[in-house]
């Protein structure tokens, strides 16, 4: 049996933290273990993780407000000895079979080299009331369309002990969200990648929700173009930070990529090239158009 530690990040999360942990508690066919980093809640999500850690389920630690991806961060940092780890989100509902599901997928690849599962989510209101929405299926994971943007959402993901001491290896100054990161180191080193066209958790939507993903239509495409020119977001800053950390042991065609966009800002022409870049390319036409406004304005 597979050890498995999921690695949760919580901040003031009372209102949906106990049916989180009753799930984890369910989860089936693994020998699981949980740590939890508070990132200084105000209401009760300390006395309850102090109830759940009373009862043999978790291990938690305080610290201060770092956000969402510093937080994981140092999660990982904090990691125990373990064959896999998975991102949680305190809002969710996992089906207790999501961890071994991710296990089996993750053994046929092997130890030694960098390897990550994600999978479909189902989308539920607040009620845990399921929400219609269409998924893609079909993505291609390479490292050039990751560039683009991002495709594991990180609740889902669960990855080996080898990603998790390349991440641990290095300390970015600059990242968007620690799913990226990491769905990006893993694919820039040539790791392998496993998509599950099936869900295995319940993804909770509700007004205080970090990232959402049920925003659609012309909702869907203002938020999109406000990514555009947010500077947090840069994909610049992201391909910089990737070629300082991890530019010793990256392949030559990941290394070229990163270049290409590490350098458009330098003449129209390094421009023009990304835009007509087919290595750097998304299926949907809709992502190569903003990739086309972000670098034209010199905000990708």
């Amino acid at each position: 049996m597979k050890k498995v530690q999921v690695l949760l990040s919580t901040y003031n999360g009372e209102r949906f933290l106990e049916e989180q942990l009753q799930s984890l508690a369910a989860q089936k066919g693994v020998e699981l273990s949980v740590l939890v980093r508070d990132d200084g809640s105000s209401d009760s999500t300390t006395k309850i993780l102090d109830k759940w850690q009373k009862n043999g389920l978790l291990h938690w630690y305080q610290g201060s407000n770092l956000g969402p991806a510093k937080s994981f961060l140092n999660l990982m940092q904090h990691a125990s000895d373990a064959d896999y780890y998975a991102f949680c989100d305190q809002d969710d509902v996992w089906l207790d079979c999501k961890l071994q599901k991710a296990a089996e997928k993750l053994d046929a690849f092997e130890a030694e080299k960098p390897a990550m599962y994600f999978s479909k989510v189902q989308f539920v209101d607040a009620e845990l009331r399921p929400i219609n929405r269409k998924i893609t299926d079909g993505y291609v994971f390479s490292f050039g369309q990751a560039l683009i943007r991002n495709n594991a959402i990180g609740c889902t993901i669960v990855f080996n002990r080898k990603l998790l001491e390349l991440i641990n290896s290095q300390e970015p100054s600059f990242i968007t969200m620690h799913d990226y990161w990491l769905y990006l180191v893993c694919l820039a080193v040539d790791g392998n990648v496993f998509y599950d066209k099936d869900s295995n958790i319940m993804y909770r939507q509700h007004r205080k929700s970090v990232v959402g993903g049920t925003i659609t239509g012309m909702g869907a495409v203002r938020r999109k173009m406000l990514l555009l020119f947010d500077s947090k977001q840069s994909r610049w800053n992201t391909a910089v930070e990737l070629l300082d950390e991890y530019q010793k042991i990256l392949p030559l065609s990941s290394i070229n990529m990163l270049q290409k966009v590490a350098g458009y800002k330098d003449s129209l022409l390094n421009r023009v090239f990304l835009i007509m870049d087919h290595d750097i390319k998304d299926k949907k036409t809709e992502y190569n158009i903003y990739l086309a406004i972000s670098v034209i304005c010199g905000v990708f």
